[in-house]
């Protein structure tokens, strides 16, 4: 794992509910209690954990679709990790006392709720174990399987390439490995035509290979997304749409 990255950004107070933030903000701060939630329309962003030492381990990316900021309980409200952005993000933003409501009085948001965190449960599992019981090389390789099924199956992709903004300390710091060992296993990757990071991008050159090095089983990865639809919003109050793949 590698140091903590310097000089995010918190963010601005601002009416506005569909919000535009640069790289390297501050969504949550280990211990808050946030006033909103956001969904993630564009970008990515992280959850992460510091530690005492002032190193950091990454927890999940969060992808177009996912949902930020939900407190750990409904009677202390606070949340249990951090949360900043890694690109340039669209979120859509809804009063966290609102969204409480809506899960008391609203059946299909409530019940659309518990599928996205479920499907964050599922993902917080497969990482447990992959981190228990996996090596370098099946750990990297299932990492990137995993990112390129949760865009592929949102909709967001429809080959073996997608958008890929992490650096090999995002990765070391996922995956519990070093900088250079995850470089010298990309490295090989890249040179058995498995899988190639470049230029921002992931490109799976051989999926079925690369899926039998790590055992990926898709099936954990939940097809929902919560999208906002910002010409839905009324009256200041942002509209969410769901959408199901």
């Amino acid at each position: 794992m590698v140091k903590q990255h310097s000089g995010p950004r918190k963010i601005d107070p601002s009416s506005s509910k569909f919000r535009r933030l640069p790289p390297k903000t501050h969504l949550f701060v280990n211990g808050e209690r946030p006033e909103e939630i956001f969904f993630l329309n564009s970008g990515w962003a992280y959850r992460y954990k510091l530690l005492h030492d002032g190193t950091r381990q990454i927890l999940d990316f969060i992808l177009p679709g996912d949902m930020i900021g939900l407190p750990i309980s409904a009677t202390s409200q606070h949340i249990d990790h951090s949360v900043d952005t890694i690109t340039e993000v669209h979120l859509c933003a809804l009063p966290l006392q609102l969204t409480l409501q809506r899960l008391h009085t609203e059946m299909e948001f409530a019940s659309r709720m518990i599928w996205i965190k479920a499907s964050e449960e599922a993902r917080a599992f497969e990482r447990m174990m992959i981190l228990g019981r996996y090596d370098s090389r099946q750990r990297v390789a299932h990492l990137l399987l995993e990112i390129l099924t949760r865009f592929r199956k949102n909709g967001f992709v429809s080959g073996t390439s997608c958008e890929f903004p992490l650096t090999q300390s995002n990765l070391a710091d996922a995956l519990g490995l070093s900088t250079v060992h995850v470089n010298r296993i990309l490295r090989q990757l890249r040179e058995e035509r498995l899988a190639t990071v470049a230029n921002r991008k992931l490109t799976i050159n051989n999926i079925e290979a690369l899926e039998e090095l790590c055992d990926f089983d898709e099936s954990y990865i939940n097809k929902m997304t919560l999208l906002c639809d910002p010409f839905a919003a009324k009256n200041s109050q942002a509209a969410c749409r769901f959408s199901q793949t």
